[in-house]
């Protein structure tokens, strides 16, 4: 039976979270380049009036373009229904949109909009840091074999982090994008009636992106956990950590013992409890209606009454605690019977 090993599970697990942390990207790579391909409305900065501010992540844009398009709104310095340079897009974090149908800048959305919009942006930077850190604390435990430094608990847990901050991140997203008419001051009705209005929709691409990731960080998660198990499990059984990342297991078809409940046997002299595994063995030396062989008689009529006294029935010789005495009528007990068993021997 084949199963893996603490290095093939890491293994495993670095390989795919890896690949569908890069298909993730490219994902949203596909959606940022077919932008240019969905623009609706594109707008001149240079013949907005003077009562206009443009603002690109707090800098003030006197020439350049603007676009629409179903992410939102983007900036450009060149023409995009011209020229495809996408390099030089940069996303448009505060705007409103005016009754005139130009855009502008007001305080409302400063004081609204952008912390929100820079606590998003540090939740981000946090996650990227939390994804580069788990694949650095694995690369010890698989160049060097060996978890002397009990890494687990802490891959463990920056993978739940990076997991918190990812989701955090993209549910702050969706929330600006779908929360858009309320952040800026203006009802739904407004807002639909106003010129050069961003059509704010959530793509597909971003939608399958965000699933890739939540697969990457479930997938992770579930690895570190077994192979958590799987490295406790080595650790305890030999001592080391596997090399091979896949490991043989020979079938055993041996019987293993197995734990049951202790039964008392109540005697005559207390109670004695009995073994609590139970063991394959050929023949039991000690059981409790068995009869053996007396060393006095010869005779097969040893038996035994209760924890260490054994009786003979035939010569009425009772063995107590390593000492031959016999049995009397009165039926001394056991510390009576060894004290005048040492009194009589000194």
């Amino acid at each position: 039976m084949k199963t893996c090993t603490t290095r093939g599970l890491l293994t495993i697990a670095v390989i795919v979270v890896a690949s569908l942390e890069i298909l993730s990207r490219n994902i949203a790579n596909i959606n940022f380049n077919k932008r240019t391909y969905d623009i609706t409305n594109i707008i001149d900065i240079t013949k907005l009036t003077n009562k206009t501010h443009v603002y690109v992540y707090g800098e003030r844009k006197t020439k350049g373009f603007i676009f629409f398009d179903s992410m939102g709104c983007g900036y450009s310095r060149f023409n995009l229904s011209q020229n495809e340079v996408l390099e030089a897009i940069e996303n448009i974090s505060l705007i409103a949109i005016t009754k005139d149908g130009y855009i502008d800048v007001c305080q409302k959305i400063n004081k609204h909009t952008y912390p929100l919009l820079e606590s998003s942006k540090t939740l981000m930077e946090l996650t990227a840091v939390f994804a580069v850190a788990k694949f650095l604390l694995i690369i010890p435990i698989l160049i060097y074999n060996t978890d002397s430094l009990r890494l687990f608990p802490f891959i463990f847990a920056v993978g739940l982090l990076h997991a918190f901050g990812t989701g955090t991140t993209n549910l702050m997203i969706i929330f600006l994008k779908f929360n858009f008419y309320e952040i800026i001051g203006l009802t739904k009705y407004e807002a639909i009636h106003l010129n050069h209005f961003p059509l704010i929709s959530i793509n597909l691409s971003y939608i399958y992106s965000m699933i890739v990731d939540f697969i990457s960080h479930l997938f992770f998660i579930f690895c570190i956990f077994f192979a958590w198990k799987k490295r406790n499990y080595e650790i305890k059984e030999c001592g080391y950590l596997s090399f091979k990342l896949i490991k043989i297991q020979k079938c055993c078809f041996i019987k293993m013992a197995k734990r049951t409940k202790k039964v008392g046997i109540t005697g005559k002299y207390g109670t004695r409890y009995g073994a609590s595994l139970r063991k394959q063995v050929k023949k039991m030396e000690v059981t409790q209606h068995a009869k053996y062989t007396c060393l006095f008689c010869g005779k097969e009529a040893m038996k035994r009454t209760c924890v260490g006294i054994w009786k003979c029935s035939k010569c009425t010789r009772t063995v107590a605690g390593g000492a031959y005495v016999y049995s009397t009528v009165t039926a001394a007990t056991v510390r009576s019977t060894i004290r005048r068993l040492r009194e009589t021997k000194e």
